[in-house]
């Protein structure tokens, strides 16, 4: 395994990487790939385990990962038609960046995001307005947020 990560990495990774143009999907995408030889030598198929099988799952990693990521765009879509903006919520011991979406009738889009196959929690009022913690199937959590009048 070892002298197939020798001989792969360099050319999977610039298979990925220009593809992507991300270094970080890249470097995500070529774990995946190298993980998916490990599988492949544990289980008892019979694969030939060389750089162009290594192209071609690498390949099919990236296909996953544009399904994926135009999945996630579109259910936000679905919900409100607008890209989400995004704020740090330093309420834990690190910040972490949460995903906002502003929305006209807070109590008529959750029952959507469950007809989409996500989850929302309760509709929770603030002074700053209305609010709903949204989950889709993959674990993207999304904020939704009606503005209270003058916000």
């Amino acid at each position: 395994m070892r002298a197939l990560y020798d001989d792969g990495l360099t050319d999977v990774y610039g298979y990925l990487l220009h593809r992507c143009g991300d270094l970080q999907t890249a470097e995500d995408l070529t774990s995946e790939t190298f993980l998916a030889a490990v599988a492949a030598l544990q289980s008892e198929q019979a694969v030939p385990l060389n750089v162009a099988w290594l192209i071609g799952v690498a390949r099919h990693k990236l296909v996953d990962h544009w399904r994926r990521r135009e999945r996630q765009e579109r259910n936000l879509r679905a919900v409100e038609g607008s890209w989400p903006s995004v704020g740090l919520y330093g309420g834990h011991d690190e910040p972490r960046v949460e995903w906002y979406v502003s929305v006209d009738d807070i109590r008529a889009l959750v029952p959507r995001v469950a007809e989409l196959g996500g989850q929302a929690g309760a509709v929770t009022e603030s002074p700053s307005g209305l609010t709903a913690t949204c989950t889709d199937d993959q674990g993207m959590t999304v904020r939704l947020w009606q503005p209270a009048p003058g916000y």
